[in-house]
Formats: C-alpha cells, sequence, structure tokens
C-alpha cells in the first residue's frame, strides 16, 4: 500500500508521468513463462526447519545471512525523495522505489544508491516505466520482472534491482517456480470450486478494527503496516479497496486492491485465508471480484507481487490467466525472513 508517513499523520501521494518505449533491457534471470511450478518437497521441507529454528540477532540459513530481530518488526518508513515516492528500512534490507517522478531523474538513480549504502542496505529495487529504465541499467541495475501494459494500458513496467551485497542476489532456489513446460491448470493450490457459498464484501470503515486484528493475528512482521486502524482507514479513504469474506460473523479471508489512478494499473495484494478455511477456494473467489469491481472502474492492468513461497496462491493466480512475469530476490520481509515474490500480471481491458 502507499502512503507517507510525516508529521501530519497518514495521507496518500499518487505521482505518474508519461514517457515511451526503449530498448536494450538486461535481466537478472531468465524469465519463465506462464505458470506452474516444479519442487523439491524434501529440499523445501528440510529449509523449512532450518528456517523456524531461529532466534534474535542474525541466523544463517544456508549462506544467506538474515536479520531476524525479536519480537514484532515496525514496517519500513514510507516517504518522499524529491517528487517520487519511496520505502526505506532495516524490515525488507531495502529502498523501495515505489512510485518514479520523471522529474527527478536521472540524480535519483544515484541519490537511491547514496542513501542505500549509509543506511547499511543491501538491495535497491525500483518500479519504472520501461523508458526509464535506462537510467537504472546503466548504473549497476537488472531486470527482475517486465509487466506489459502496466502504464497507461499502454507502456510496460519494469522491476528494477540493485543488489549491494552477493548474497542477496541469490534466489530461494527450494521456493517454488513457475516453467514454460507447464500449462495453467495445473499444481496444488486454492481450488476452483467453493465449498462455502459466504458472499464476497467490499469492507467498509466500520469493519477496519476486525480487518486489522485479522491481519496482525497473521503475521509477526509484514511490509506495510496492515495491523493499524489508522493505516486501513486511510488506506480507504484514498486509493484502496479492501475485499473480505465472512462466514458465521467472522473474517475469514481478505484481500485488496491498491489503485493507481494516473497509471491505469491495480495491485492485487494482501490476500489472507484464515488456517480453517483454507482449500475452500475463498482467495479465488476474492480474486474475480476485485477484478470485477476494477474493471468496472477503468482499471487496464492488475498485477500482484505474491511470496514465491505460497504454492496456493501462485496456483490462483496462475488459474485465473495471470502472467508470471519475473521474480524479486530475497525481496520482501514475512514473519522475520526475506523471500523471493513472483511477479503475476493480467490485462483486465
Amino acid at each position: 500500500m502507499s502512503t507517507i508517513v510525516n508529521a501530519s499523520g497518514l495521507y496518500p501521494v499518487l505521482t505518474a508521468h508519461r514517457e515511451s518505449e526503449t530498448r536494450g533491457i538486461r535481466s537478472a534471470q531468465p524469465l519463465a513463462g506462464p505458470a506452474d511450478w516444479s519442487l523439491d518437497w524434501k529440499n523445501r521441507d528440510r529449509e523449512k526447519r532450518l528456517l523456524t529454528a531461529t532466534h534474535s540477532g542474525t541466523i544463517t540459513v544456508k549462506d544467506f545471512s538474515i536479520q531476524a530481530p525479536p519480537g514484532r518488526q515496525q514496517p519500513d518508513t514510507i516517504t518522499t525523495l524529491g517528487g517520487s515516492l519511496i520505502q526505506i528500512g532495516p524490515l525488507n534490507d531495502r529502498v523501495y522505489l515505489m512510485k518514479l517522478d520523471a522529474r527527478d531523474l536521472p540524480g535519483i538513480v544515484d541519490e537511491l544508491q547514496g542513501l542505500a549504502r549509509s543506511r547499511g542496505l543491501t538491495k535497491i529495487c525500483a518500479k519504472v516505466p520501461i523508458q526509464a529504465g535506462s537510467h537504472f541499467l546503466s548504473r549497476g541495475f537488472v531486470l527482475e520482472a517486465r509487466v506489459p501494459d502496466l502504464f497507461w494500458g499502454r507502456e510496460d513496467g519494469l522491476f528494477l534491482a540493485r543488489f549491494l551485497e552477493e548474497w542477496r542476489s541469490r534466489p530461494d532456489r527450494s521456493a517454488w517456480r513457475p516453467t514454460s513446460r507447464h500449462n495453467d491448470t495445473s499444481g496444488p493450490g486454492d481450488v476452483t470450486s467453493r465449498s462455502s457459498n459466504a458472499p464476497v464484501i467490499k469492507m467498509g470503515l466500520d469493519r477496519v478494527q476486525a480487518m486489522a486484528e485479522t491481519f496482525k493475528n497473521s503475521f509477526s512482521a509484514y511490509p506495510f503496516p496492515i495491523d493499524d486502524p489508522v493505516y486501513l482507514t486511510e488506506s480507504l479513504r484514498a486509493n484502496v479497496s479492501f475485499f473480505g469474506i465472512e462466514i458465521q460473523g467472522w473474517i475469514a479471508a481478505l484481500a485488496s486492491s491498491e489503485m493507481n489512478m494516473e497509471a491505469g494499473h491495480v495491485e492485487m495484494t494482501d490476500f489472507i485465508t484464515l488456517p480453517a478455511y483454507r482449500g475452500q477456494g475463498l482467495a479465488t473467489a476474492l480474486l474475480r471480484a476485485m477484478e470485477q469491481d476494477m474493471r468496472g472502474l477503468g482499471f487496464r492492468t492488475a498485477f500482484s507481487i505474491a511470496r514465491a513461497g505460497s504454492a496456493g496462491m501462485n496456483a490462483t493466480f496462475a488459474r485465473q490467466g495471470y502472467a508470471h512475469t519475473g521474480r524479486l530476490t530475497r525481496n520482501t520481509c514475512f514473519n522475520g525472513f526475506l523471500e523471493d515474490m513472483n511477479v503475476w500480471a493480467k490485462r483486465l481491458g
């Protein structure tokens, strides 16, 4: 979600710019086609046991060093750099350029690197229109994902990365990896038929406290403060719609659509299904309802950044016609661990 923290509280900033296509994109790793997965479950289970045997301080998992401070961690700060929107902090150990103001080019590229180095952070990532890519690629960034027509329904969007320590660039090879030799209907995951007839609800301000509690009970650390009722309230009043399914008066599943009105795209994010209700197709039901709502509002492209280790969520996007457009290596902290993230995208109209 995209809000800024400042002295006056939380408020949204939406920026956009209009640029044309460029060439010469380099990739950190080959991008697979759409979508299913192969996985060595024995290796995955072994790594999961290593990951869960944690303690405070620095832990080593295989050859990856990951910071795991004790207790609930605070989300990284979201602020501005020039006219652009960034997220920065130790939780995700990165600087993330979330929304680029074209007027900040080319100087912002070196500013991001200087900022990351001064804070001792190990990754810089940027989501930018394709024309802006050359400014970053010429300064040591690599391509991690490319989303067709992400900006204004006609210009590709790039997810670019600069790794400031070598270990950060090594992908988690035990996580799910889409490959071109599978079709979009195989693989385990959220089932396509629902065993619950509960409707999808567009959540209002009256459900903010219940949503915050649901998120809080599900994550000890999350990239954004979705367990904060104030944050959820300001997001609802700005550019985010929340969708939920309630069963017997309790929230069983949640997700959100973060809308970039100027760029014409929407991020499908914050999916969660409580353990007791998994396997009932609730994530699929949420995604279908979100797409219908966003299509009605005129959004042209939907994308999502899904945890590579979540077999069910990746299968849900594949089955709903999303294309796998790349993977963000050791990108995002969930429950104390830096995880790889798959980028999925779909044309809505």
